[in-house]
């Protein structure tokens, strides 16, 4: 890639557009190392003295390649954010919240009630793992009657996308319950 260090670009070209033999050397070296992704190619690309552009150029370059997979996402059907709820143990709301505390911090996970915004239970707990998510969760269920329902009438759970939240034991946890 020699002629890539000493080329210059034609007058009327933007400067900052990849030359055709730059996208070249990005696919190539790409289909060389197929486990890696356009961030990690962009560093050894340039380690290896290849050639010198971003991540964010190598995504571009390879996306337009077909080599970066449409990403998929599970839209849910009527997912307009809004859930009607007209009693209390419909659907359920989970957080965790930091609270520093002198010398240290904990965290404050919730799980409050959709209609009534009533707190169902709450526990502050040092760790925020997934399993302190099943805890507090199963502690919830029990306060509120809800292990002797009937799946039928059990509440929905909402919460953001953390990783204590989408991790396999809990969405594990989340099936059975």
């Amino acid at each position: 890639m020699e002629g890539l260090k000493n080329h210059k670009s034609t007058p009327g070209s933007c400067p900052h557009s990849l030359l055709e033999e730059e996208k070249q050397a990005i696919i190539d070296y790409a289909l060389k190392h197929p486990n890696h992704r356009h961030r990690k190619l962009a560093k050894k690309m340039m380690d290896d003295d290849i050639v010198y552009v971003s991540a964010s150029s190598t995504y571009r370059v390879l996306k337009d390649a077909g080599l970066i997979p449409e990403q998929e996402y599970h839209k849910k059907k009527n997912a307009d954010g809004k859930i009607k709820v007209n009693q209390p143990n419909k659907m359920w709301h989970t957080d965790i919240s930091y609270i520093p505390v002198k010398n240290t911090h904990a965290y404050l996970i919730c799980v409050l009630d959709g209609y009534s915004r009533k707190i169902i239970y709450g526990e502050l707990s040092q760790t925020m793992t997934a399993d302190d998510m099943q805890r507090v969760l199963s502690r919830a269920m029990f306060k509120a009657g809800i292990f002797e329902a009937d799946p039928v009438s059990r509440p929905a759970l909402v919460s953001d996308n953390g990783t204590q939240l989408v991790s396999k034991s809990f969405t594990e946890f989340l099936e059975e319950w």
